[in-house]
């Protein structure tokens, strides 16, 4: 019952399987950029800061590649692949708001939502996110292409 009755609920929901995986991994991958980000600013205000940004930096993209790397394996679908980068862009977006409005409210200094250079200053930054995971989403899929040849 469990795979079979999965696998119809996101038939039922996206008409596409792995699009409901690539949500779930939106969703897994906000949170990891949220305490990544947290765990950024705690470290930065503390004597170990030369050395704690870097180690939680390098942590940031192993986990963000380790999560594309996941999704590119288990995903034959070229339109769930597509979704994926802005998929976590848009979540590290999310992320960067919501850790500005729990705890620290530093980083929504500049907040001021009707304004339109706000908007573009967000649309800005999603984009470069948006690019940058897209970029390692295709670098992915072709080392995770290539291996696959040299294995069989």
């Amino acid at each position: 019952m469990g795979r079979k009755s999965r696998a119809g609920i996101c038939q039922t929901l996206t008409g596409v399987p792995n699009i409901m995986n690539v949500l779930y991994t939106g969703l897994i991958g906000t949170m990891a950029q949220g305490i990544l980000l947290t765990a950024f600013i705690v470290i930065s205000r503390t004597p170990a800061a030369a050395m704690g940004k870097p180690v939680i930096l390098v942590c940031a993209v192993v986990t963000m590649a380790f999560l594309i790397w996941q999704r590119v394996r288990q995903t034959r679908n070229w339109r769930a692949l597509l979704l994926l980068p802005l998929v976590l862009a848009v979540g590290y977006t999310v992320s960067f708001h919501l850790v500005g409005l729990l705890g620290f409210h530093g980083l929504l200094r500049d907040f001021d939502w009707p304004s339109a250079d706000y908007l573009l200053s967000v649309l800005r930054v999603t984009g470069t996110v948006l690019v940058l995971y897209a970029a390692g989403t295709v670098l992915i899929y072709f080392l995770d292409k290539t291996l696959r040849a040299r294995a069989h």
